[in-house]
């Protein structure tokens, strides 16, 4: 009886124990980088056009030309954008970037394309990367491209990182695209003497902003990017490159360890300026996506600092194995994070719905 008693107090004691473990902290949150530009359309069949045909970028669902009818609109999307209407789509790969292009055009939406301009804060911005910038230039030509840039062809820019040659243009759905290539440009990546499978070698996401130092304070003390800010310039290169004639910028890189896809912000100021309002569903809308771990976390913290959220739940959603959350950041440029299990395939590229 005395060794019965003896178990029994051992293993109150560890029943105790077990009691008083304190619960694990939850996952604090992070965000890993940017895996999507997503941008809302007035005409997909246009964006189609110049993103794959003269752009050249390619679907790794085949041909985007098959994405170009409506479907029904399903509970996820409505979580997310809060729109019941339908939606058509495609999706991009970036060759050399972890980030993918994604054009979307909703069949019942309340707002109609702006009259975009590059300084015009929330107006979106893709840079892609290449070592060939000159062989872009006939295919845009031909497809008959508005490019900003003075003189219609690349300037040469100083830059941070160094001399580029750059081409900017506006496509066709109002969003402004910068071909960059480094001076002298980076080894052609074909292998054995075979030409490259492709000019590109990387991209960033970008947008201009109305106010730097609060969009700044937005991606580098609430979501973690780390911030490169410069004072103003006025390099009449820079502003050739952009197809502004006068005025000055400042501009701010952030970037995430880990992610080689940056987010360039661009201020203007002694030009006309008129901030882009739209929603999330209207034309000229753009969102980046980013892939995070501790979504609950992130959500918490921008629900505390007064962020206005999109997600019609006003919390993180399951969508089969990921996990995500729309909130609207400054400049009207709408942030999407993601969460997906480890060994998940890239949330950036999910699954086009049917």
């Amino acid at each position: 009886m005395k060794h019965f008693h003896t178990i029994s107090t051992l293993a109150a004691l560890g029943a105790s124990v077990l009691v008083a473990q304190p619960k694990p902290a939850p996952a604090e949150g992070k965000v890993l980088g940017v895996v999507q530009w997503f941008t809302v359309v007035a005409d997909l069949p246009k964006a189609e056009q110049f993103y794959h045909e003269t752009m050249g970028l390619e679907s790794p669902g085949g041909d985007p030309r098959m994405r170009l009818e409506y479907y029904a609109v399903v509970p996820f999307l409505i979580e997310m954008y809060n729109n019941k209407s339908d939606l058509r789509n495609f999706g991009l790969r970036i060759p050399g970037a972890d980030m993918g292009v994604e054009p979307g055009q909703w069949k019942e939406v309340s707002g109609k394309l702006l009259p975009s301009r590059i300084q015009d804060p929330g107006a979106g911005y893709l840079i892609l990367k290449t070592w060939n910038i000159s062989g872009f230039l006939p295919r845009i030509a031909k497809a008959g491209t508005q490019v900003l840039t003075s003189g219609g062809h690349p300037v040469t820019v100083a830059e941070p990182g160094g001399m580029n040659q750059v081409l900017w243009m506006r496509e066709p759905n109002g969003f402004f695209v910068a071909l960059e290539q480094p001076i002298p440009p980076p080894p052609a990546p074909g292998a054995n003497g075979a030409p490259s499978p492709s000019y590109y070698t990387g991209a960033d996401a970008g947008f201009a902003v109305e106010a730097l130092d609060k969009t700044v304070h937005f991606y580098q003390d609430l979501l973690g990017f780390n911030a490169d800010t410069s004072d103003w310039l006025a390099s009449k290169d820079q502003l050739n490159a952009y197809g502004v004639r006068t005025g000055q910028y400042r501009t701010s890189t952030l970037h995430m360890p880990g992610s080689d896809v940056a987010i360039r912000l661009v201020e203007f100021k002694g030009v006309d300026r008129k901030p882009l309002q739209k929603k999330i569903t209207d034309p000229n809308s753009l969102v980046l996506r980013m892939r995070v771990q501790g979504i609950d976390a992130l959500a918490a913290k921008l629900k505390a600092a007064g962020t206005k959220i999109v997600s019609v739940s006003g919390e993180p959603y399951t969508n089969g194995r990921t996990r995500w959350f729309m909130v609207e950041g400054p400049d009207n440029v709408f942030v999407q994070l993601t969460e997906a299990p480890p060994g998940a395939p890239n949330p950036g590229a999910p699954p086009l719905p049917r």
